[in-house]
């Protein structure tokens, strides 16, 4: 669900060959796999996790508010399926809401979930065929379930780089002013823009605009 962390605690344990019966050190390890897992959706500036089944329980879709960002374009946050998608729009002079109806008033991009040859992506845009416009659509309301199916492999991969980095600034000799992971301001003690292989991991994945919700 959305807020998860990107690699588990015994992620964490068999990547920095820890004893995995070893549990002394289990909050430390918490502390900085939240902190990395924070930091990358703030470098990428989306989450990876999605809204639809929380502890085995289906959600219900939610309701997010866009405005056309060109007249046959939407850029909408990330929605990982269609099931439950409803798309309606106001105009600028009425106030009742009229349902688009999908391969007929719109389709959504990326096509096939392909980004770049990489499959696993989320919708990301809501495009309209030539002949219909977005001139007079002052907003539109989409009903769904967002987020991503699963959580790339790189973006896990930079999660365990970035929390180990965290768990050994924390435990350093004599220790380290500054680098508490969870207290203070709660800042996470290393930056993506610190480590290159985990930015170079994640540069793929930064989104092109910011998520509305």
């Amino acid at each position: 669900m959305y807020g998860d962390n990107y690699c588990t605690l015994a992620d964490i344990k068999a990547y920095m060959h820890l004893d995995p019966t070893e549990t002394n050190f289990d909050t430390s390890l918490t502390a900085a796999i939240n902190a990395a897992s924070r930091e990358i959706e703030n470098y990428c500036a989306r989450q990876f996790n999605n809204d639809y089944d929380v502890n085995g329980v289906r959600q219900p879709a939610t309701t997010r508010v866009f405005r056309p960002s060109a007249v046959r374009l939407v850029l909408i946050d990330d929605l990982y399926t269609t099931a439950d998608l409803v798309i309606q729009h106001r105009t600028i002079t009425s106030t009742a809401l009229t349902t688009f109806n999908v391969n007929t008033d719109y389709e959504l991009e990326p096509f096939n979930g392909v980004v770049n040859g990489v499959a696993g992506w989320p919708y990301r845009r809501m495009v309209l065929p030539f002949w219909r416009y977005l001139w007079d659509i002052s907003r539109l309301e989409i009903t769904a379930h967002w987020g991503w199916a699963a959580v790339p492999d790189a973006v896990k991969q930079a999660c365990l780089a970035v929390a180990a980095q965290n768990y050994k600034m924390g435990t350093a000799p004599l220790g380290v002013s500054g680098t508490q992971l969870s207290g203070g301001r709660g800042l996470p003690t290393v930056r993506v823009h610190d480590m290159p292989q985990a930015a170079e991991m994640l540069d793929p994945y930064c989104a092109d605009h910011p998520m509305v919700g």
